[in-house]
């Protein structure tokens, strides 16, 4: 399966998450210089947390404020443990005051550092 063809399976064809694709995309390498696995590791995240068709749009609009860098924190939060898919969906229905949700972004984004010492702040 080609990269175009995994993004649509999981875009589902959903215009805003094909521009977060895109974007993380063009500046993946910028943020996170030590994903070995480019753009495949990305989708092999949403693939196993299941982020797909609009979700990760919603995750990028109303958690990472349009910000690709917070939604690539995200995503790699979730494959390292720091973050749980619950925590996530939990924010995304509402359920996690806003200004909480930013201050974990924030803890992550630290804590990936340990992991990935080259990660952009």
């Amino acid at each position: 399966m080609t990269a175009m063809e995994m993004i649509q399976a999981i875009s589902n064809g959903n215009p805003g998450t094909i521009a977060v694709l895109a974007g993380i995309l063009k500046d993946y390498k910028k943020i996170d210089p030590e994903n070995s696995m480019g753009i495949f590791g990305y989708l092999a995240i949403l693939d196993t947390f299941k982020i797909y068709d609009g979700s990760l749009w919603g995750i990028h609009s109303k958690i990472s404020e349009m910000s690709v860098l917070k939604t690539i924190a995200i995503l790699r939060g979730l494959q390292l443990g720091i973050l749980s898919i619950q925590k996530v969906n939990k924010y995304l229905k509402g359920g996690i005051d806003t200004p909480d949700f930013f201050a974990l972004i924030t803890e992550i984004r630290s804590k990936i550092k340990n992991f990935a010492p080259d990660f952009e702040m």
